[in-house]
């Protein structure tokens, strides 16, 4: 294997992009464990050939926290400091509701 071409398959691995190629009857032989030699690089891929990656793409970081819930989390806090009577009566009742959906949506996320 000549430098340029090591070279060109490490960088096509650091950034995602495809190393070898093969057919659909290749891939049916390496999904069976089975060793092939038919692989080709980029420079002899066709319309059509299946690109094979060395490593599956990461995904998508999402926040665990809705931002809505964030916002009304510091909204309260801000209430409390202003109105320390707020630890009572319907403000009390309105976090309390207000966690419980929380929990809720973050359940059904994980289902």
């Amino acid at each position: 294997m000549a430098l340029r071409e090591l070279q060109e398959r490490r960088m096509a691995a650091m950034d995602g992009e495809p190393i070898v190629f093969t057919d659909e009857r290749n891939l049916h032989h390496i999904a069976m464990g089975r060793e092939t030699s038919l692989i080709w690089g980029k420079q002899n891929h066709e319309a059509g050939d299946i690109p094979l990656f060395r490593h599956a793409k990461p995904a998508p970081v999402v926040p665990v926290v809705p931002d809505a819930l964030i916002k009304a989390v510091d909204f309260y806090e801000q209430v409390k400091r202003e109105n320390p009577s707020v630890e009572t009566g319907a403000w009390k009742d309105a976090v309390e509701w207000v966690l419980k959906e929380a929990c809720l949506a973050a359940k059904k996320d994980e289902s």
